[in-house]
């Protein structure tokens, strides 16, 4: 994925955030990012797995930093979002990262998001993650309903001239 991203930014393309999923978000991809001298940030669902950060003085994972912000009473309730989240400033491997943690509900489970932008905050980080999950969604209802990557033509120009034919139908059919 690092060359893939390193390839697009040589051929001049730029973006304010790299969004990617849990099983992208690793140390390698923070670093790169942070290496980056246009002003990217990485945005990235984290596991709630055995990964240890600097924070509050110990290296803890990422359950046990969401228990010290439980216990010394920092969670918040989005109304907006209806939801629970609570934040925290730490260091992954020595680089500076903020994690957000959110559950929907009292009972529900974890999740957490890494970002390389110290100065974003709950909200503004779930906006700007939820987009990732729009292309998702178009990607599985075009790939169900709209027949996307089944044309069979092994010629370049028919493969994009049905991809675009596809994101044309998508556009009008959920266009608000």
């Amino acid at each position: 994925m690092i060359e893939m991203v390193r390839t697009a930014i040589d051929n001049g393309l730029r973006f304010d955030y790299l969004l990617v999923d849990s099983w992208f978000t690793c140390f390698a991809l923070v670093k790169f990012i942070q290496t980056r001298r246009f002003g990217c940030h990485l945005l990235g669902m984290a596991k709630m797995g055995k990964t240890r950060y600097f924070f509050s003085g110990r290296k803890l994972t990422a359950k046990e930093i969401v228990d010290h912000q439980r216990k010394t009473k920092k969670l918040k309730r989005s109304k907006q979002l209806m939801c629970y989240f609570t934040e925290a400033l730490v260091y992954f491997n020595g680089i500076q990262v903020k994690l957000f943690f959110c559950k929907t509900s009292r009972k529900g489970k974890w999740n957490v998001l890494l970002t390389t932008d110290l100065a974003l905050n709950f909200e503004q980080a779930y906006k700007i993650y939820s987009i990732r999950w729009s292309v998702e969604v178009f990607f599985k209802e075009s790939n169900q309903y709209l027949g996307l990557g089944k044309c069979q033509s092994e010629d370049f120009d028919a493969q994009i001239a049905h991809t675009t034919v596809c994101m044309i139908q998508y556009n009008t059919i959920y266009s608000k």
